[in-house]
């Protein structure tokens, strides 16, 4: 979810947040607030922020004053959910455009079969997932012999050129909607390729890095 859940996990760990767990319902959040109140609650239904949490669902947000030795609880309408869905895979790793060298570098490493899981929009399709997927796919290819599937083939041809990533995405439904409710510096900031050296990795139930 590059647009903005796994953009959020990676600026929060590289200020500083100790760990990042992801929840389903902003009620599970809202319920360890209770019994933690030093945790910083960080989230959105319809992009925008839940009431009663600290912060709405932006990387800009996450500075380093805000969260340099806190623990974040993560709930958001699509990319938590994904990581839910991901709860039996052997390693979950989140990427996004922000961080997609220091992903690649760690996934090359691995002498396994990797998925890549799209968070999607509401469920649909979403294009600026499927061209991060893309991304990902061609570096790695690029570096190392992949048996790619019918889908990871697709995402490639997708995206040949990453220096197009902004008009490849200018009609992208999930973008468009995030900047008509005002979040024009957070799709920019969330299409910057490279930007950070951090992996988020699911770890005793928190990503961390």
């Amino acid at each position: 979810d590059v647009l903005r859940a796994t953009s959020v996990l990676a600026k929060a760990l590289s200020n500083g947040a100790t760990k990042v767990k992801t929840v389903q319902t902003p009620q599970q959040a809202l319920t360890l607030k209770t019994q933690n109140t030093n945790l910083l609650l960080v989230g959105e239904r319809n992009a925008i922020k839940l009431a009663g949490f600290d912060f709405g669902n932006s990387p800009l947000e996450m500075h380093r004053e805000f969260v340099d030795g806190k623990e974040i609880i993560l709930c958001t309408s699509n990319g938590t959910q994904a990581v839910a869905a991901s709860h039996r895979a052997k390693r979950v790793i989140t990427a996004a455009f922000i961080n997609m060298n220091a992903v690649v570098k760690r996934l090359e490493l691995l002498e396994e079969d990797i998925t890549i899981v799209c968070s999607g929009t509401n469920g649909q399709f979403s294009l600026d997932d499927s061209l991060a997927a893309g991304v990902l796919v061609n570096r790695l290819t690029s570096i190392k012999d992949y048996k790619l599937d019918d889908s990871a083939q697709s995402m490639a041809l997708a995206i040949k050129d990453e220096n197009k990533l902004q008009e490849s995405l200018k009609d992208c439904y999930h973008l468009k909607r995030l900047k008509s409710k005002g979040f024009q510096n957070d799709v920019d900031y969330c299409l910057t390729l490279d930007n950070l050296n951090v992996v988020p990795q699911w770890k005793n139930g928190y990503f961390v890095v």
